[in-house]
C-alpha cells in the first residue's frame, strides 16, 4: 500500500511538471508525449505491484520439533531438552551413570555406561523397534503397540567410546509416549 501511495504521489508530481514545462513551449506533440509515458509508466507500476510474488517471510530455526519454552539440561555426558514442569535427579550408580526425568507423571530412567541395556530385542511382538539418527549417532527406538503396557525409550550401542546408552519409561500413556519421544530427539551426547 505505501508502494502505490509513493507510485501516485511521484506520478502527479510528474505530471504537474510536464504541464507547466509545456505550457511554457506550448506544444501538442509534447503534451501528448508526456501524458502517455506518465501512463505507462503508472500502468507499468500497477501491474508491478499486483503480480509480484509474495515474498515468503522467514520462519524461525525448528530443532527437532522442539517447543521453544522447553527447559536445556546440561547431564554432564549429554543433554536434552525437557518440557518446562520437568526435573532432573541423578542417581547413584555402580558401574554407570544413571539419573530419571521426571514430569507429567512420567518417569524416564536413563543408564549411561558399558553395560546399558538394549530395551528389548528387535522382534519382541509387544513393541514396534525403529532406527533412526538421533545426535550423530545409530538410535533404536522402542514404543509398546499398546499404550500404557510396555517400554518406550531409546537405545545407542555405539556412542564411540565404548559406552552405551538408554533413556526409557515404562507403561507410559499415549501423550506421555509423545513426550518422551520428543525428549528422545533433542539428546545430543558430549566427546
Amino acid at each position: 500500500m505505501g508502494e502505490e501511495n509513493f507510485l501516485i504521489r511521484k506520478s502527479k508530481s510528474i505530471i504537474n511538471f510536464a504541464i507547466i514545462k509545456l505550457m511554457n513551449q506550448k506544444g501538442f506533440a509534447n503534451i501528448a508525449l508526456i501524458i502517455l509515458v506518465v501512463v505507462l509508466a503508472g500502468v507499468a507500476g500497477y501491474f508491478a505491484l499486483n503480480n509480484r510474488s509474495a515474498t515468503p517471510t522467514p520462519t524461525p530455526p525448528v530443532t527437532n520439533g522442539t517447543p521453544t519454552n522447553w527447559q536445556f539440561i546440561d547431564a554432564n555426558s549429554f543433554t536434552l531438552s525437557l518440557p518446562p514442569s520437568w526435573e532432573f535427579n541423578k542417581l547413584q550408580g555402580i558401574d554407570s551413570y544413571v539419573g530419571e526425568f521426571v514430569g507429567d507423571g512420567a518417569k524416564l530412567g536413563f543408564d549411561y555406561g558399558w553395560y546399558s541395556n538394549s530395551l528389548v530385542e528387535d522382534n519382541d511382538p509387544n513393541h514396534t523397534v525403529t532406527y533412526e539418527t538421533i545426535g550423530g549417532f545409530r538410535a533404536k527406538i522402542v514404543v509398546p503397540k499398546v499404550a500404557g503396557s510396555g517400554t518406550t525409550g531409546v537405545y545407542f550401542s555405539d556412542l564411540g567410546n565404548q559406552n552405551r546408552f538408554n533413556l526409557y519409561g515404562n507403561n507410559l500413556t499415549a501423550s506421555q509416549q509423545e513426550s518422551a519421544l520428543n525428549i528422545f530427539r533433542t539428546l545430543k551426547f558430549k566427546k
